[in-house]
């Protein structure tokens, strides 16, 4: 850039060390490593772009064989219908009619062979803050919640 006086950028991130790794590998590694052990991977994404960015980055490792053919069902809160998915595929789920009306990481968190990967930043004092921190439970629907899944970040 030539000519400018002062440049200010916003980073979300730009105030920490990244690894110097592909995340598209990172992300390949933590499902397969958790479809080995018939575990799920959960992923919370409340926005639609972010749901349909991960969606895509699934994609491109399973369309190389980085990932091996395994099923990748989206929940949002935007896409209503995805409980009538989940009760038709419960079993796949491993869900009970309840659990699949019910908030998945609640759902999967207690499971060890699970994971649950976050997209995004979590703001201290949030579930998924302490289950990044290591929290052996998190407090959802007024119930302690056991924390026994892997919790890791994807970025």
């Amino acid at each position: 850039m030539t000519g400018a006086d002062y440049l200010i950028m916003e980073s979300t991130y730009g105030d920490r060390q990244h690894e110097n790794s592909d995340p598209l590998d990172k992300l390949a590694d933590i499902i397969n490593r958790t479809a080995a052990c018939g575990g799920v991977v959960a992923v919370p994404a409340f926005a639609v772009g972010r749901a349909k960015h991960l969606m895509y980055s699934i994609h491109l490792p399973k369309s190389r064989g980085a990932i091996r053919q395994i099923s990748v069902f989206l929940d949002s809160p935007m896409a209503g219908n995805v409980t009538k998915i989940y009760h038709r595929h419960r079993s796949e789920h491993r869900l009970s009619p309840e659990e699949c009306d019910a908030n998945h990481i609640k759902a999967f968190a207690p499971d060890r062979r699970n994971a649950i990967l976050f997209a995004v930043h979590q703001a201290g004092g949030t579930r998924g803050a302490k289950i990044l921190a290591g929290d052996s439970s998190v407090r959802i629907h007024g119930e302690d919640v056991p924390v026994g899944g892997r919790g890791g970040p994807y970025r």
